[in-house]
This record gives C-alpha cells, sequence and structure tokens, in this order.
C-alpha cells in the first residue's frame, strides 16, 4: 500500500552516537493514511510501557 511519505533529505553530518539523520515529508500529495492503535488518547502510556519493557528485558 501506498502512502504520501517522502525522504525529503538526509543530513550528511551523522547525528547522535553515528546514527544518520533523515528528514521525512508526510503528506505533500494529501495522500497520508494512519491507523489506530489500541485506545484513543493512550498512546504516551502505551509509548512508556514498551520502553519500560525494553529496559527491563536488557537488564542483566
Amino acid at each position: 500500500m501506498a502512502n504520501d511519505v517522502a525522504a525529503s533529505g538526509v543530513y550528511h553530518k551523522l547525528g547522535y552516537r553515528g546514527c544518520p539523520i533523515v528528514q521525512l515529508s508526510l503528506g505533500d500529495k494529501n495522500d497520508c493514511r494512519g491507523y489506530l492503535v489500541g485506545e484513543p488518547h493512550q498512546g504516551l502510556k502505551y509509548m512508556f510501557q514498551i520502553m519500560k519493557r525494553f529496559y527491563t528485558d536488557a537488564l542483566p
């Protein structure tokens, strides 16, 4: 499925810890699609749950 996302710029200077940085353009052709994952208004809560899971799985 196509979506209206394009790489509009690549920064030649490497970013944090040597990771390249790419600028994305969203919706230049007014054809973006998004999907709700989980319950409305719970995104930040879900993000922190995922971060906590990754952190605890990484502990020895």
